[in-house]
């Protein structure tokens, strides 16, 4: 067109990702100096990265250091949580399992039993599956937006591990040629720990994970890495808050982090504000009127500036002829005001971007009674959502678990949280009874709900 002659240039593999490095080393340095934002563009998944990363950066950030960011990540944990965190309810049969009897059933038992075994280990409750683990696991989910679990079992299969690993030592994630939803291998680069006593690392380590699908043959992938490339321990990983499509999760915090830091610079101008209006400002005038006098005034402020630039401590007094009348400058406070309301608007902005009523934020002038003896139905299915999520990921790791120790005779694993609201006992107690009379539900499972609930109330 236009006489033009279009050129394609090629460009190997290699020098494409190098290409790519280039553009993100320039892309962060203009960042770190201008102090910008690069956002997600189209067709750019340089770009799109980049922008994940700020957003893992920002949200980490807020968390740490804003009670703004702290608080709706806080509740949602200790809401989902409870008092004793996710437990191992039960495993159930396969379809064949179950149509039998003897050593079938028997060998579900024995599942059970290993999979208690891996959940108390002590290593493993320190850092996988126990109360202060899980905790720490729900916020680094909501914080980073992607949980990468490393399961690593023993030749014999006779004990496994489970460590997470952290987002930023996650290159990139292979997906399966043939089914793009499914992920293969993840590449990691970790500095390995040194030697006993040694303050510093062994250099850079890379390799690839295998995904935990990767053990099924519908899900096996033709092309696997070089042996010497491959790392042990199999990955689950878990996206929080994004489109499946994009394979990496966002963060919770990250449509909040912006208002987050609105909410601090525009608290530390009405801090401002406030200093400034509680100077005592004095309007002198001379009731005589004649320059000399004026002058004279002049004069003495000028040699005394020290003492008059200082703020009046408690007690203070001012002396002063007749001829000199002072009274206090009415200063407005319109735009203090105005700062207050706006203040109030960003925490509001946080709220809706975190799914925490505004109330829980510490205005309890936006509650009632209601609000104060339950839970509202918004954040109740939002912490059941975020407990299905967290079960996911349990549930994942430990099916793979009994998959790769018990192949074919692998039950599924059932888990469960303790109740997000605390029941009012003679009120439950009462309608149980009720229901059991009538024959709603069977003396077992009332027996069952009644023991949960003396267990569960606080």
């Amino acid at each position: 067109m236009f006489g033009i002659k279009r050129k394609t240039m090629r460009v190997n593999a290699a020098e494409w990702a190098r290409i790519q490095e280039g553009y993100k080393s320039v892309t962060q340095a203009m960042q770190d100096v201008l102090g910008m934002k690069v956002m997600a563009g189209a067709g750019s998944s340089a770009v799109l990265d980049i922008s994940r990363q700020a957003a893992v950066q920002a949200s980490r950030q807020a968390f740490k250091f804003s009670p703004l960011g702290y608080l709706p990540v806080a509740l949602t944990t200790w809401f989902a949580l409870g008092v004793s965190g996710l437990t191992i309810e039960r495993v159930e049969p396969s379809d064949e399992a179950a149509s039998e009897r003897g050593s079938a059933l028997d060998n579900i038992e024995a599942q059970l039993k290993f999979l208690k075994a891996y959940w108390k280990d002590p290593i493993n409750q320190a850092v996988f599956t126990g109360y202060t683990a899980q905790e720490q696991i729900a916020i680094k989910l909501q914080k980073d937006g992607d949980i990468f679990a490393v399961t690593n079992p023993n030749q014999a299969k006779t004990r496994f591990s489970t460590r997470i690993i952290d987002v930023d030592e996650i290159e990139q994630i292979v997906l399966n040629p043939n089914d793009p939803a499914v992920e293969t291998f993840y590449k990691r680069a970790f500095v390995k720990a040194g030697g006993f006593g040694s303050m510093g690392g062994q250099g850079v380590t890379r390799g690839y994970h295998p995904s935990v699908w990767v053990i099924s043959d519908e899900y096996k992938p033709k092309e696997w890495p070089n042996k010497a490339d491959l790392l042990s321990g199999y990955i689950y990983h878990l996206t929080y808050g994004s489109d499946p499509t994009e394979h990496w999760g966002w963060p919770a915090l990250a449509r909040a982090a912006e208002w987050i830091e609105f909410h601090k610079g525009m608290a530390g101008d009405l801090r401002t504000l406030i200093r400034a209006l509680s100077t005592f400002i004095q309007d002198v005038t001379v009731k005589s009127g004649r320059k000399a006098d004026v002058l004279r005034v002049h004069g003495l402020a000028d040699k005394l500036i020290g003492q008059l630039a200082r703020r009046p401590t408690v007690g203070a007094q001012m002396i002063h002829g007749p001829q000199i009348e002072t009274k206090p400058v009415d200063v407005k406070t319109g735009a203090a005001q105005m700062t207050s309301q706006g203040l109030k608007d960003m925490v509001l902005m946080v709220s809706a971007a975190t799914g925490i009523p505004l109330h829980y934020f510490g205005d309890v002038s936006t509650g009632n009674l209601a609000t104060a003896r339950s839970m509202e139905l918004p954040i109740i299915k939002k912490v059941r959502a975020f407990q299905s999520n967290m079960r996911t990921l349990y549930e994942g790791v430990l099916n793979f678990i009994l998959q790769l120790k018990y192949e074919g005779n692998a039950g599924t694993v059932v888990t469960k949280y303790p109740p997000i609201l605390e029941r009012d006992m003679a009120e439950f107690m009462t309608s149980l009874t009720l229901a059991g009379d009538r024959g709603w539900v069977e003396d077992e499972r009332a027996a069952e709900l009644a023991i949960e609930t003396l267990e569960t109330r606080v």
